[in-house]
């Protein structure tokens, strides 16, 4: 899910990535079903985070909430 607030994009997923590292070396989520579909989303969220000023909000790590706070954008 994105949201918007001003000028900066709030990202927040579950099971994307597991954390920002493996965002940044893009490496994919270690569970999912489909391999195909699971590298398009990945590949369409770095897209987005390539293009936009986003916030990256991991759910399994603590930097998801570290981000928020510091309103810290994805630098890929």
């Amino acid at each position: 899910m994105i949201a918007e607030d001003g000028d900066l994009f709030y990202m927040m997923h579950g099971d994307v990535t597991y954390c920002d590292a493996a965002l940044k070396a893009n490496k994919l989520s270690i569970i999912f079903e489909d391999l195909a579909a699971a590298r398009d989303t990945l590949d369409r969220v770095r897209e987005f985070i390539v293009n936009n000023p986003t916030v990256y909000l991991s759910t399994h790590c603590p930097e998801g909430y570290e981000n928020l706070e510091m309103k810290r954008v994805m630098k890929l």
